[in-house]
């Protein structure tokens, strides 16, 4: 790693590697530097250093790429104060505390990897101001809180938000059992949210908030949409958008929860930006489907009421296989072409 320099490769064959790594170094946009697994053979194992089995601090223009990163004291893989860092086809496994933590890191892009097993928190954890990020595609498993974690972290260095990112075509299963969402994003503004996968998640699916008290870093411009959620049993609120939220845009979801659930909580005290249409909602107990500012309400009630999921259903989406796994839509499921219309 110390030797590695601008259009570097380097190669690391299959076999148990002790962890607790830590490289500065710099590629650049035309020359970056690749570090590649021969196979997911190829593992970095624990953390010598009592941190993390990787970490990349003040890098550029790096990518890491089929590597196994397991059983770490604290993050299988921690970019701290970097730009330009994709990680891609990796294996996070059984780490301390998260699978793959940023800090201060812009232009970050995790894409097809898989993320399980973290003993603490989160299975990626993207935080502390880091802006134009891509997690897409990734497998997130059986961690202990968050699937995904967005955190703007306003009380250390930085403007205190997450600005631009797009979170897509993500699987997150068996998330939370000690708390925490299958995404929660936290001082976030300008964030696309689509196409994602949650199944039986212990506790949420989505949460939109802050954690502070100043307006600049309240959570704006969400936009969840395409995405299928489904709990089999869960203790929290499927779409969850918190007091000082806004301009959020819920549409074209299937949203599924357990009997004593909502799949819809408002609590935003800017309920005018808040928008909310052509999603499936489906619930047992159809009297509870909404929440807002903690009252459980009839779908009905809140159409009048703010004009919002005019062309929603509630209906049971008719998934072929839930308990398995398979979300597929079986024949004569009223999620079928119910979607948000190409033309509004």
């Amino acid at each position: 790693l110390d030797s590695l320099s601008a259009g570097d490769t380097l190669i690391v064959r299959n076999g148990v590697y002790r962890g607790g790594l830590i490289a500065s170094f710099n590629g650049t946009a035309e020359k970056p530097i690749l570090i590649r697994g021969e196979s997911l053979d190829a593992v970095i194992d624990s953390s010598r250093n009592g941190y993390d089995a990787i970490r990349l601090d003040h890098c550029s223009h790096v990518t890491v790429d089929r590597l196994t990163l397991r059983r770490a004291n604290r993050a299988g893989l921690c970019i701290i104060n970097c730009n330009h860092i994709t990680v891609t086809g990796c294996r996070m496994a059984n780490n301390g505390k998260w699978g793959i933590l940023t800090g201060w890191v812009d232009d970050f892009r995790a894409e097809g990897n898989e993320c399980y097993g973290a003993k603490d928190e989160h299975g990626i954890y993207h935080s502390n101001s880091g802006d134009r990020f891509v997690i897409r595609g990734n497998y997130l498993h059986d961690n202990a809180a968050n699937g995904i974690h967005l955190n703007g972290d306003p009380e250390l260095p930085g403007d205190g938000v997450m600005n631009y990112g797009v979170v897509e075509n993500n699987i997150i299963c068996r998330n939370g059992g000690s708390g925490g969402a299958g995404i929660n994003m936290t001082h976030v503004h300008d964030v696309l949210v689509r196409n994602n996968l949650i199944w039986n998640n212990y506790a949420g699916g989505f949460t939109v908030y802050q954690d502070d008290t100043a307006p600049e870093h309240s959570s704006q411009r969400v936009v969840i949409t395409g995405n299928t959620v489904w709990f089999k049993a869960n203790d929290r609120n499927v779409v969850n958008i918190a007091p000082t939220s806004s301009k959020v845009v819920v549409a074209g979801n299937i949203l599924s929860t357990s009997s004593n659930h909502a799949t819809l909580e408002v609590n935003s005290d800017h309920l005018s930006t808040i928008l909310s249409d052509w999603n499936i909602h489906w619930n047992a107990d159809t009297t509870a489907l909404v929440s807002i500012k903690e009252r459980s309400q009839k779908l009905s009630s809140w159409v009048q009421t703010t004009g919002n999921d005019k062309h929603s259903k509630i209906a049971n989406p008719l998934f072929t296989r839930p308990d398995s796994g398979d979300f597929n839509l079986a024949a004569g499921s009223p999620a079928l072409d119910s979607g948000v219309p190409r033309a509004m």
